[in-house]
């Protein structure tokens, strides 16, 4: 029972402190947001006023579908250890990794909105699902028979719009066609909302459900 305890408090941090490093990006994303918002009132430009308010759209969708990795993964992986050494030294770092990912991909509001730096948008979104996937195949690897349906379902989405994002960056590289920055912009936001609502749609009812009673 007082192990039960400890593993409950110990998830229980973890969230808090997941909770405050998501905070920290989305956060950012909005401040930048909040201080282009004026302008954007009078802004005639239609894909860059259609960049600017797609963009805190998809890392709000993305801030809700990781918000609750904790809950939902360091419970089964600290039974399956029975300590959580190896949660600390693996699991741990790679949901701060999540995280700091996150924070770059809200930081770059302006960026992308104003000088069209699309290359690491491209980058960091790529990044943060190939880093998610590779996690979710480390538990599936880890829990075998016990991994839920919806892993499944969250890992090849990832693993799906990963390959998309990394082929619509070199199709744009390659010079082949001539796409404007502001439509790579918007494309590549395209992508991340369509990641989001494919997870929702396919697995929604994970995030409604107690972590316990979502199982294959």
């Amino acid at each position: 029972m007082t192990k039960q305890v400890d593993s409950t408090r110990f998830v229980d941090v973890m969230e808090l402190v997941f909770a405050i490093l998501m905070a920290a990006g989305f956060l950012e994303g909005w401040r930048q947001f909040t201080q282009f918002f004026p302008s954007l009132l009078h802004e005639r430009d239609f894909l860059r006023g259609s960049v600017a308010l797609l963009f805190p759209l998809s890392f709000t969708l993305i801030l809700i579908r990781f918000f609750f990795a904790p809950s939902k993964n360091l419970p089964p992986l600290i039974r399956f250890h029975e300590n959580k050494f190896w949660v600390l030294a693996f699991d741990v770092p790679i949901m701060i990794l999540h995280s700091a990912i996150f924070y770059l991909i809200c930081s770059l509001f302006k960026r992308v909105v104003m000088d069209w730096t699309v290359n690491l948008l491209f980058l960091y979104f790529s990044t943060l699902m190939l880093i998610n996937a590779i996690w979710i195949i480390s538990i599936e690897l880890r829990l075998k028979n016990t991994v839920s349906k919806y892993l499944v379902i969250w890992r090849w989405n990832n693993k799906i719009h990963f390959l998309i994002a990394v082929l619509a960056f070199l199709f744009f590289r390659s010079g082949w066609v001539g796409v404007p920055a502001p439509v790579q912009g918007l494309i590549m936001i395209a992508i991340t909302i369509s990641n989001s609502f494919w997870d929702f749609g396919l697995a929604g009812e994970a995030y409604f459900r107690n972590p316990e009673q979502v199982s294959s």
